[in-house]
C-alpha cells in the first residue's frame, strides 16, 4: 500500500525572524476517505447524506504549520 509522506526541513533563522509559518495540503481526509460525507439509508431506497465534519466536504485536509524561535539552554 502506498502512502503520502511530507519531510519538513528547519533551518534557523540567519536574520531576526522568530517566527514563521506555511500551509501543506493534498492529504486525504481519513475520517471519510476523501469522499467528503457519509449516506446512511432511512428507508426503502431513501438516503440521508451528511457532511463530514472533519475535511467539511471537500474530502481534503491541510496542515499550518507554525514555527516560534524562542532562545534556547541556559544563561551563561
Amino acid at each position: 500500500m502506498s502512502s503520502k509522506k511530507c519531510v519538513v526541513e528547519i533551518y534557523r533563522p540567519l536574520y531576526g525572524r522568530m517566527a514563521e509559518a506555511f500551509s501543506v495540503d493534498g492529504f486525504q481526509c481519513d475520517r471519510c476517505s476523501g469522499r467528503g460525507s457519509f449516506q446512511q439509508e432511512v428507508g426503502v431506497d431513501q438516503y440521508e447524506t451528511t457532511r463530514c465534519s472533519q475535511c467539511d466536504g471537500s474530502g481534503m485536509l491541510k496542515a499550518l504549520v507554525a514555527i516560534k524561535w524562542v532562545p534556547g539552554g541556559d544563561a551563561k
